[in-house]
């Protein structure tokens, strides 16, 4: 198994180096972004590219490639080497080279990825696109350019986005609707900003829209939450109704039947709560929300974030809602949770300021979030 870095202007480039000289079944480890110094005064980035071939590949004449020994386990002697320092670099290299060595063989029985989709295939890993959502994208852009004929480049350039945004759904809602009051329901695990989204979601109906807005509480296992919700109802001056019970909930709602909109803030519960789970149920049940948003932290591990999905699916879920992008910049994990469980997004939220940290979903933020193109 040969190694070898290249070091670029660009990935297309280096791409092209390691065809030349290393074949077209190279496999790419690593790509990496650099920064060089040009005449002591500017920094220019370049991109390096950590690619590999197997010792049997054929090179272009048709002959068995020379081996090349990737590591020794035997370390080389100080004699061949500047002392003590030499013999630790050395150690340092054979480290590297076995855990490259040990990607190749994770890398080699999948990754098959035509140079041209390569730059778009680890922009997506690096934003946390799962491998397996990632491959499956490509594998659309190649059959659309298969399809249509044009080169891979352009097409790329063009098409990325556009397909991006064709597999991302997102949900709003109406701007009107003849049953009111519209109620809305926020659910999902503990610390994930269920309360700070209604009290941004709120103010902007009042503020910006003119609308007559009811809160419901039923977090009543934290006092904090309903203080905070209090605190925010009296400076909004909107009305608040504490649930205890299931039975409640009804009361509640009756008492705000002449609000536009009612938003609905529920206790956090642990996906693995199933008792919770069930008691959020028949709270909901009374309630009828015509949207119930799971809300969910982009910080979570991807892992994490599917079994939350599965399991809070016990409730008639009709959109997601993002949180705390600003702590993240891997925001890949949209895509995989929309391709896995096909719901909508409804609103990205990213601070803690009242109304102005949130913003609806729209396919082409998302997407540009997705391939790096925005920031937040």
């Amino acid at each position: 198994m040969r190694i070898k870095k290249f070091v670029a202007e660009s990935v297309q480039q280096a791409l092209e180096n390691i065809k030349v000289e290393l074949g077209p079944d190279a496999i790419i480890l690593s790509i990496q972004e650099i920064t060089a110094a040009k005449g002591g005064r500017k920094k220019r980035p370049r991109v390096e590219v950590t690619a590999a071939v197997d010792e049997e590949v054929r090179t272009s004449v048709g002959q068995p490639a020379k081996r090349t020994v990737a590591y020794s386990e035997t370390p080389a002697s100080p004699s061949n080497s500047t002392g003590e320092n030499g013999i630790l670099k050395l150690q340092r290299e054979l480290t590297d080279l076995r855990q490259q060595l040990t990607q190749i063989a994770q890398l080699k029985n999948h990754l098959r990825i035509p140079t041209e989709f390569l730059e778009t295939y680890l922009t997506l890993l690096n934003q946390g696109v799962n491998e397996e959502v990632a491959q499956d994208f490509v594998r659309r852009l190649q059959s659309q350019k298969q399809v249509d004929g044009q080169p891979g480049n352009s097409f790329i350039r063009r098409q990325v986005l556009e397909e991006l945004q064709q597999i991302i759904v997102t949900a709003e809602s109406p701007w009107q609707v003849q049953e009111t009051p519209y109620v809305i329901a926020m659910i999902g695990p503990t610390g994930v900003g269920k309360t700070t989204t209604i009290a941004k979601l709120a103010a902007a109906d009042k503020v910006f829209h003119n609308r007559k807005v009811g809160l419901i509480s039923t977090d009543t296992y934290r006092i904090a939450a309903v203080e905070q919700l209090q605190t925010f109802a009296n400076i909004a001056q909107l009305p608040l109704k504490v649930v205890y019970t299931a039975e409640e909930m009804q009361f509640a709602l009756f008492e705000l039947r002449e609000m536009d909109r009612v938003y609905i803030d529920t206790p956090g519960r642990s996906q693995r709560n199933e008792e919770g789970l069930k008691e959020l149920q028949v709270f909901l049940q009374r309630a009828h929300p015509h949207e119930t948003h799971l809300v969910l932290s982009l910080t979570t591990k991807e892992i994490d974030l599917h079994d939350i999905v599965k399991r809070f699916s016990v409730i008639p879920i009709n959109r997601i809602l993002f949180t705390k992008l600003d702590e993240t910049t891997n925001y890949g994990t949209i895509l995989s949770l929309i391709k896995h469980f096909k719901q909508p997004v409804s609103y990205l939220t990213f601070g803690q300021n009242v109304p102005e940290d949130i913003r609806k979903a729209d396919t082409s933020f998302i997407a540009r979030l997705i391939l790096g193109m925005e920031c937040i």
